[in-house]
């Protein structure tokens, strides 16, 4: 009997590991943290829906996994392009 905030379940996966994602982006800076990062959620999204199996009511779902993993990895990029966008802005010379 959880509350729904976005009355969607794979809508409201792919924002929790969407915003996850980004955090962990905005706190690690390095290539090899950010890929950890992003298997690191792989990992955990898949462990979530696979303990389901063993809890009365509820049940697995590959769809939502799937969903909680695109919303990691587009977390995490959304972050590196941004940052990236601006590195470039203050690099450009006004000559």
């Amino acid at each position: 009997m959880r509350p729904h905030l976005l009355r969607n379940d794979y809508f409201e996966h792919f924002v929790a590991y969407l915003i996850t994602g980004s955090l962990l982006a905005i706190g690690y800076l390095r290539p090899m943290q950010l890929l950890s990062s992003g298997v690191l959620l792989a990992i955990c999204a898949g462990s979530l829906e696979f303990v389901q199996l063993w809890i009365p009511g509820r049940t697995a779902s590959a769809g939502e996994f799937a969903t909680s993993t695109i919303g990691a990895w587009i977390g995490l990029m959304a972050i590196v392009v941004v940052r990236r966008a601006h590195e470039r802005k203050i690099v450009v010379s006004y000559k």
